[in-house]
């Protein structure tokens, strides 16, 4: 017997600990049976990156795969992503922590999404900036919408203009003025909209492929899926027609 049956349940998150509940309380024991911290969590949640997310009168905090306390229970909400750092919240305000728990920004924003390892859009007052984990900076917040980056680069919107901006919030061209929708920017290219006809644009503001089209459905490898008159044809980047206009649908490919 590797465990005497004194406990209300067993969790098996990892080869390396073990998870017990007694008395309505979650502890952790190691594979040696060693006790790592003693039963006093009312909830466990297995996270990503080998993370678990514990719970004592109704505040989270944060332990890692050795049984090591990271974040002692403090938090309203803990949130682990994918990435290097993580989204807290307390009284509805966000920050970020890293990986060792480690408080990067201070729970003071409306709201945080972390989007990579070195990028993390951060809302205030309705506007947005942008966390560059590199620099370890907060763009300014002047960003009505930013949408997800590509190689480096976004496509955000600010007071009704369009333009692209790099991972530090810096806008790297004139506002895009002349256009009343771009978006689907990836690839260095961006679908526009200007006198209710689809066109394309690369991430300098160059028009590719004049707006000309009843919509443009996808970009990929240099070839769009677009629309004249109810039918669907695959055109280049340079205009030049690949298939007849004569399909009632295209599927990506």
């Amino acid at each position: 017997i590797l465990l005497k049956p004194d406990f209300e349940d067993i969790s098996f998150f990892s080869d390396q600990i073990i998870w017990f509940k007694k008395s309505n309380k979650w502890g952790l024991i190691n594979k040696s049976l060693e006790r790592l911290i003693e039963n006093q969590y009312d909830e466990v949640k297995q996270a990503p990156k080998s993370l678990y997310i514990v719970k004592t009168s109704g505040k989270f905090g944060l332990i890692n795969q050795y049984g090591k306390i990271l974040i002692n229970p403090q938090f309203d909400t803990i949130c682990v992503s994918n990435f290097t750092s993580h989204l807290i919240k307390n009284e509805g305000k966000a920050g970020l922590i890293d990986d060792s728990g480690r408080t990067i920004i201070t729970p003071e924003f409306d709201d945080i999404i972390v989007i990579s390892n070195e990028i993390a859009l951060i809302w205030k007052n309705n506007k947005i900036g942008i966390y560059n984990a590199l620099e370890n900076r907060i763009s300014n917040f002047q960003f009505d919408y930013i949408s997800y980056f590509s190689k480096g680069m976004s496509l955000s919107q600010s007071e009704g203009n369009w333009a692209f901006i790099n991972s530090k919030g810096d806008v790297i061209n004139q506002p895009l003025q002349d256009f009343e929708i771009v978006e689907g920017f990836n690839n260095g290219m961006a679908k526009i909209l200007q006198n209710n006809r689809w066109g394309i644009i690369d991430s300098t503001g160059r028009i590719l492929l004049p707006p000309q089209f009843d919509d443009i459905d996808t970009i990929l490898h240099q070839i769009a899926i677009v629309k004249i008159n109810q039918k669907y044809g695959l055109v280049d980047i340079s205009g030049k027609k690949i298939l007849d206009f004569q399909y009632e649908k295209i599927n990506p490919f």
